[in-house]
């Protein structure tokens, strides 16, 4: 779900844009929701997208950052893992963004032909003495904020087909230049005649 963006955990998370929102168990965190933390353990957040015909997954390459509370242990583009490392106290912070991370073109991209999955997963932890509703400093929503920067993939027009969209046809103005081919040779008959 989309966190909104007007009560806590805002401004303490990486503010909400028009390019990339945080997404979290809850909609809403504090007095107004009655919602205080979320359980500990893992979320995993998915972003499922097609790669239709002619996109070349080989060559696909993408940019992105994000940010986590509390950590970010790994992120998976299909059955590849593609980022780890983002575990434990202070590694990552849901107040700043991770340096850009580019996921390059290859077979180890682990793009492929039709349906791609983008699993994240996030470990939310607990608080010691657990959450007081009365100490804001308690309170623990866990979530994700996650940006592509930039993409590139090279399309490869399928063979036979006009961009993909299937076999060439002729346009009716070619069938005009054929009749008027097909006229002159008629009439270069007739004068010789």
């Amino acid at each position: 779900m989309v966190t909104v963006d007007t009560g806590f955990p805002f401004p303490y998370w990486v503010a909400n844009s028009s390019v990339s929102k945080w997404v979290s168990p809850n909609v809403e965190y504090g007095p107004g929701s009655g919602v205080y933390d979320d359980a500990v353990g893992y979320y995993f957040y998915q972003l499922s997208f097609n790669m239709g015909p002619g996109y070349d997954p080989a060559t696909g390459t993408f940019t992105f950052r994000f940010s986590g509370d509390n950590w970010l242990t790994s992120i998976w583009l299909n059955s590849t893992q593609i980022v780890t490392g983002y575990e434990g106290p202070g590694v990552l912070n849901h107040n700043f963004w991770t340096s850009p991370i580019t996921v390059t073109a290859g077979p180890g991209s682990g793009l492929v032909s039709g349906v791609n999955n983008l699993v994240v997963v996030v470990y939310n932890t607990g608080i010691p003495g657990g959450t007081n509703p009365q100490n804001i400093s308690t309170w623990n929503p866990g979530g994700l904020r996650f940006e592509v920067l930039d993409s590139s993939i090279v399309f490869v027009p399928p063979q036979g087909g006009g961009g993909g969209e299937g076999p060439v046809i002729p346009e009716p103005a070619a069938f005009v230049l054929c009749g008027l081919g097909l006229a002159s040779l008629g009439w270069m008959k007739l004068r010789r005649a």
